[in-house]
C-alpha cells in the first residue's frame, strides 16, 4: 500500500483478515472456512533499506502471526499501531 502509514496499514491488514474469516466455501457435500495470517512491514524504517529487506521483515512478521495462533496480524519490529 504505497504512501500508507502504520495505522492505515493496520486497518487494511485487519480488514483483509476479517473479510477472509467471514468467507464460506460450500458445495453439495461439504463446507469450509478459512483464515489468514498477515505480516506487515512499513517503510521508511531505519532497518529497511531496500525491497528485499521490506519483504524479509514482512515475512518474519507473518511467521510471528502463525506462531501466535494464526488468524491475526503482526507487525515487523513488534510495533503495532
Amino acid at each position: 500500500c504505497p504512501e500508507t502509514n502504520p495505522q492505515q496499514a493496520a486497518t487494511v491488514a485487519e480488514r483483509i483478515r476479517g473479510a477472509t474469516e467471514k468467507l464460506e466455501f460450500k458445495n453439495n457435500a461439504s463446507e469450509a472456512r478459512i483464515t489468514t495470517s498477515i505480516g506487515v512491514a512499513v517503510c521508511p524504517h531505519p532497518e529497511i533499506h531496500n525491497v528485499d529487506a521490506l519483504l524479509r521483515m514482512a515475512d518474519q512478521a507473518l511467521y510471528a502471526a502463525k506462531q501466535a495462533g494464526r488468524n491475526c496480524v503482526r507487525f515487523a519490529f513488534d510495533k503495532q499501531p
